[in-house]
């Protein structure tokens, strides 16, 4: 059997620095959820703060959210830097310890390290566009789980079974998506290898995360809601729809052609070292990790699109296929292992400058929203009429939920908010949210500006009004237009 060639932490390292820097040094990223997420840990930091004003609007419903970790751990950090940068840092441990989790799975398998680069063009993907950043801090997680996992299926020691619970535990504050993953391929991993006894032994560890997800289904609505997005998931799509909007939830993340030339690069680049390496003797991969990528692609095939606010469901799992197939690599040995290496090197270099290019894009077409937040003082109530969504530099909703960065900066309230839903860290105050909300804003609120009522809704509670786009509503003569840019209008209220 060949010796698995180890791959350069340095390299590594530099290359995972890298992938990470352009959201790090970005203030708006071109992420859809991601000033939603900043808002959020502001919320959480300062809500005793009175320079933010923030706690006349919204309570803490910590024991509700299975974000926990992802919003405890950002308000800590805005203690120290600002809410959005907080939320930043926490996001790029996806970008930047992935790789290495792909390296720990491949090290316990005995599988050439090098092929952890691979991962590197995978992870500016469209989940990531969407700002899913709880659910890809979880997916990292996950990968160490799985490692772990791997190692003790050979050889169970008490510091490998702490090692997966410990993931399991961390995933349940994550994310249940990623952690359900790494029970069942756990399972199958205990009882793939070992005898029935031994096999119910290599269960404890998952014992604390069960127990938890467990209470969370049985008593909380959100796990109640994420158990029936499984079943009674909205619009399914044929398994053809799927395969034919694949590319679309794996690679496609920008207007232009970069990111395809870059997917047609690494497909080349595998099918060479596929035919390179296959005929080299590999170290076998345990049979019960075949769950994991059969799990994903079963998920792919048969879940649905959406399930009231739970969006995606099934577009979630193609690019975690893609990640955790990466194990199965057969690496070139000798001159062609070291040939695919320098290419896998220009290749991840490749992806993150055309992410560092696209993120200073849309920085450039965003920037004027600071002129936006200068317009209004702190701690007030505002609504976000975004009726141009869109950014020319990627394809998601980039401004959808631009309005939370004034809840980041400023405190007060922002809509669209979150607030009161089944999934999120705080809800409003009794009698603190708009008029006719119910305790949380209308399901698709911030989708559809035009069906705010001023009068009824508008006017009685916000004094400000950001408009992106052409308005199709008659704001006067409730609000006045008190600053208009090239993108960006405010509206300031004039009645009570």
């Amino acid at each position: 059997m060949s010796p698995a060639r180890p791959v350069s932490k340095v390299w590594l390292a530099l290359l995972a620095l890298f992938s990470a820097l352009p959201l790090l040094l970005t203030p708006y990223p071109p992420l859809q959820d991601a000033a939603a997420h900043a808002g959020a840990i502001r919320v959480l930091s300062s809500l005793s703060d009175p320079a933010f004003g923030i706690s006349e609007h919204f309570v803490r419903t910590l024991d509700r959210t299975q974000y926990i970790l992802y919003y405890l751990s950002g308000s800590l950090l805005a203690k120290v830097v600002s809410a959005e940068l907080a939320n930043r840092l926490l996001a790029s441990i996806y970008l930047f310890a992935t790789p290495f989790a792909i390296r720990s799975m491949l090290r316990a398998v005995e599988r050439d390290e090098r092929a952890a680069l691979l991962a590197i063009p995978l992870l500016p993907n469209p989940l990531f566009m969407l700002g899913l950043f709880p659910f890809l801090l979880g997916v990292t997680v996950m990968f160490f789980g799985l490692a772990a996992s791997l190692r003790f299926s050979r050889a169970p020691t008490l510091r490998g079974a702490l090692a997966v619970s410990g993931a399991g535990v961390l995933l349940f504050f994550l994310h249940v998506v990623p952690l359900a993953l790494l029970m069942i391929t756990h399972l199958a991993l205990s009882i793939s290898r070992a005898t029935l006894r031994r096999a119910l032994a290599r269960l404890i560890p998952l014992l604390p995360p069960m127990l938890l997800v467990s209470g969370w289904t049985l008593l909380t609505n959100a796990g109640h809601e994420s158990v029936a997005s499984m079943f009674h998931a909205e619009y399914p799509l044929s398994f053809a729809q799927k395969v034919a909007d694949l590319f679309n939830w794996t690679g496609d993340v920008w207007r232009d052609l970069s990111d395809e030339a870059l997917f047609v690069l690494l497909a080349a680049l595998l099918t060479v070292i596929v035919m390179r390496g296959r005929t080299s003797i590999r170290a076998p991969i345990p049979i019960g990790y075949a769950v994991f990528p059969i799990t994903c692609l079963l998920a792919t095939a048969l879940l649905g699109d959406h399930y009231a606010h739970i969006y995606p469901i099934w577009q979630r799992f193609p690019v975690l296929l893609l990640l955790g197939a990466i194990l199965y690599v057969p690496w070139p040995d000798a001159q062609w292992g070291g040939h695919a290496e320098k290419a896998a090197r220009a290749l991840a270099i490749a992806s993150i400058s055309c992410t560092a290019f696209h993120f200073a894009a849309f920085q450039k077409e965003a920037r004027e929203f600071d002129d936006v937040l200068d317009q209004v003082p702190a701690r007030k109530k505002v609504a976000a009429l975004v009726f141009d969504k869109r950014s020319e530099v990627g394809h998601t909703a980039t401004y959808l939920h631009f309005a939370s960065y004034y809840e980041a900066r400023k405190g007060g309230l922002a809509a669209f908010t979150y607030a009161g839903y089944p999934h999120w860290p705080y809800a409003f105050l009794p009698g603190a949210a708009p008029t006719g909300w119910n305790g949380r804003a209308p399901h698709n609120w911030e989708w559809f500006p035009e069906r705010a009522n001023v009068e009824t809704e508008l006017a009685p509670f916000f004094d400000y009004l950001l408009v992106r786009g052409t308005s199709s509503k008659q704001l006067e003569p409730s609000f006045t237009r008190t600053w208009s840019g090239a993108q960006w209008q405010v509206w300031t209220r004039t009645t009570r």
